[in-house]
């Protein structure tokens, strides 16, 4: 293997800039978008322009008449009313004018050629290579993904925006030194393209839009409040009310449009920036890159899971990177398959290549409909093998370009536990949270197939009472038991697996667009393949009865296997349930009644606070509470006893594990008071305990999987001995 200086001076001299810049432009289809938006751009910026000057013209041209005078009341009021619907459509409009797109860098950190002298002059030689100009700064974030970021503002109209380099330490932790070099290849082509100032100006369109749309300040909300007023309020206010619906109605459907057009765009864009990856990098790198961060996007959002769950019990981490890669076997080995998220090796013959992606690959697969953003994965695959050049890997991992690596992941680690759970403290070494992860992660992470007959449903096994008495009237023998147990694990399973995996495409969420002030990513968010719906919904229906019905048989014909092994095992095959079907019953009512809370939180802070908010509507917000507040409180102090789980001990009060403090008191509202303080302390406990108790949720069903299937196996253990 060559050094990576003697590499990239090889490539210099066959790549100069011009031909990377001749990559980067397009089909006749390309400029045609790229003129199409940009004719609607400037149309609708200037159609914006002077509708904003025309209603301000209208203004004073209305405030002239009135000040000149000579005219009857009736004709005064209706000039009053001209001059207040006016200004306030030019308000309305003009307040886009002052929108500022910011991008959070609560997470970010900049990186500078002092510090990371290394990985500057990587940067400097991919960007040369490729005719991009420098980007104006360069930050580290955790994500899997990498980007460029502008923050824009009417001015940009007038002058380019600084652009950004944004690298995810994320994807760092999963790609060798030649896949990295291929992902900010892609990025420079970003950079070095035309069309780029396009989607400058859709930022700034689009933030105007979006302020017209979704601005509001106190003006707008005095007018909603004027609206529930008298009768003669109500007929003042009502028409601007209208007018102002009617300009963001329509601020909608144009925004709505641009999006489309833009995303149709950003497609083309993605094959020309890939284009410049492959003449720098070969057909291989840019792909494999893609594979390897589809799996380490699974991983990471995995293990911020896990990390925040870790929180509760004060287990704070240094290393959120180590703990991703250690994910990442771990979930190999538990699925199966040692090969996922992870490239196929590339023949000996160097003319062929074994391919990644297919239009079935759950990792891979990406919307393809023409108005996605990004193409998906396997559709880039093809167009860039289509003329096959094999690349030479660097197999460094791409942590060796950064000066002290470790000392940045505990940088990076510190933002995220700062900027996304406001928590700080005392770190404990990432070998030893793994251990505490690892535990957690028997009973929360199901194996294979358990992800799918568990993972995507609760168990419907009925009443414990009923399932008890059912029991205790059967009367197997040894033999004919066996035969049940068997018969429900094996074929009763397998059955299980198939009849949910027919309706698992109604789980599939599909990605929503992107944020125009996020940065440029290098792929849009995978989502899973969705299942073929079934032919008939009866059919849905009949495979959820089959379920419960199974739910029960299993249940019943484990209690049965659990009083031949003593009371001790059948008092804890009790328990368990218990406890999870009460869990399962609060997670559902807490699912249900989330909506009605997060009305009154959102109308109270519309309303800039409870002061802003209707008498009347008071009220019923107050008995809505009520009934919220005094359901989750029975649900938490009405539990079963917890039964020993990883990290917590038999008996432990389940308020205690879910509320970091006790639930507020509801004295405010039994006095008919509602007040902001207790509400956003109330609103911040609810979200605390939803999370919670759904985590503990997954904990207890894989603590009774388990549980129970130790019993079926001593079981058959002491039938076979017999």
């Amino acid at each position: 293997m060559f050094p990576l200086s003697a590499v990239s001076t090889a490539r210099s001299s066959l790549l100069s800039p011009p031909r990377l810049r001749q990559a980067s432009s397009s089909t006749t289809t390309y400029r045609l978008k790229v003129f199409t938006l940009g004719m609607a751009l400037f149309g609708l910026l200037a159609a914006y322009l002077v509708a904003l000057m025309g209603s301000a013209a209208a203004s004073g041209w209305l405030l002239v008449q009135i000040f000149s005078g000579g005219f009857t009341p009736l004709q005064g009021l209706g000039l009053s009313l001209g001059v207040g619907a006016t200004t306030l459509l030019t308000f309305v409009l003009a307040k886009g004018l002052f929108r500022h797109s910011a991008v959070d860098r609560s997470e970010f950190i900049e990186l500078d050629e002092s510090s990371q002298p290394e990985f500057f002059a990587f940067l400097q030689d991919i960007y040369n290579r490729c005719g991009a100009p420098a980007p104006d700064r360069v930050f580290a974030c955790p994500d899997v993904n990498a980007g460029v970021f502008v923050e824009t503002s009417i001015l940009d109209v007038f002058r380019p925006p600084r652009r950004n380099l944004l690298v995810g330490m994320g994807m760092v932790n999963a790609l060798n030194r030649t896949e990295l070099e291929a992902v900010l290849a892609h990025e420079f082509g970003h950079f070095s393209q035309r069309s780029m100032r396009l989607h400058d100006y859709v930022r700034v369109v689009t933030n105007i839009l979006e302020e017209v749309i979704h601005g509001r300040d106190r003006i707008d909300l005095s007018i909603a409040g004027w609206h529930d007023g008298d009768a003669i309020r109500q007929g003042l206010v009502s028409p601007l009310n209208a007018a102002t619906a009617l300009v963001r109605r329509v601020a909608g459907a144009l925004l709505a449009v641009i999006r489309r057009m833009e995303a149709s765009l950003s497609r083309q864009m993605e094959f020309a920036a890939d284009q410049v990856a492959l003449e720098l990098t070969g057909s291989d790198a840019l792909i494999h890159a893609l594979k390897r961060t589809d799996w380490a996007d699974r991983c990471f959002s995995q293990t911020l899971y896990d990390l925040e769950q870790a929180l509760s019990d004060e287990v704070r981490t240094d290393d959120l990177f180590y703990h991703q890669i250690r994910l990442g076997e771990a979930m190999r080995q538990r699925l199966g398959d040692p090969t996922l998220g992870i490239p196929p090796e590339l023949p000996d013959d160097p003319t062929t290549y074994v391919p990644v992606f297919d239009d079935d690959d759950d990792h891979g697969l990406q919307r393809a409909d023409q108005w996605a953003s990004h193409p998906p994965h396997a559709l880039r695959e093809k167009m860039a093998r289509q003329d096959y050049r094999r690349s030479t890997f660097d197999e460094r991992s791409a942590w060796t370009l950064f000066s002290d690596p470790a000392s940045l992941r505990r940088r990076v680690t510190d933002r995220v536990y700062a900027s996304r759970w406001a928590a700080d403290g005392k770190t404990i070494p990432a070998e030893l949270v793994q251990r505490h992860l690892d535990g957690e992660h028997a009973e929360v992470i199901l194996d294979g197939d358990d992800r799918i007959v568990y993972g995507h449903r609760f168990i419907e096994p009925g009443t414990l009472d009923e399932a008890l008495a059912m029991a205790e009237q059967l009367r197997w023998n040894d033999d004919e038991l066996t035969d049940v147990l068997c018969d429900l694990t094996g074929p009763g399973y397998r059955d299980a697996l198939e009849r949910i995996g027919r309706h698992l495409g109604s789980l599939v969420t599909p990605d929503g667009p992107e944020a125009t002030s996020a940065p440029r990513p290098l792929r849009s968010p995978v989502t899973a393949r969705a299942a073929s719906a079934p032919p008939q919904q009866a059919s849905a229906e009949e495979d959820h009865r089959w379920l419960a019905d199974w739910d029960r048989r299993l249940l019943v014909a484990t209690i049965c296997a659990a009083r031949r092994q003593g009371e001790a095992t059948m008092v804890e095959l009790v328990e368990r349930y218990q406890f999870h079907l009460h869990l399962q019953d609060l997670v559902r009512w807490l699912r249900g009644q989330t909506p009605m809370l997060a009305s009154i939180a959102a109308a109270v802070e519309e309303g800039g606070g409870v002061d802003g908010i209707h008498p009347d509507s008071i009220e019923p917000m107050v008995a809505a509470l009520t009934t919220l507040h005094s359901g989750l409180q029975r649900g938490l102090t009405g539990s079963p006893p917890v039964p020993e789980l990883y990290g917590i001990c038999a008996d432990s009060s389940l308020c205690s594990l879910v509320l970091p403090s006790s639930l507020v008191a509801s004295e405010p509202l039994h006095e008919g008071r509602l007040e902001d303080e207790w509400l956003a302390q109330f609103v911040d406990q609810w979200q605390s305990a939803c999370t919670r108790i759904d985590h503990l949720r997954r904990k207890s069903l894989g603590a009774l999987l388990l549980f129970q299937r130790e019993i079926h196996h001593r079981h058959l253990e002491d039938t076979s001995r017999t």
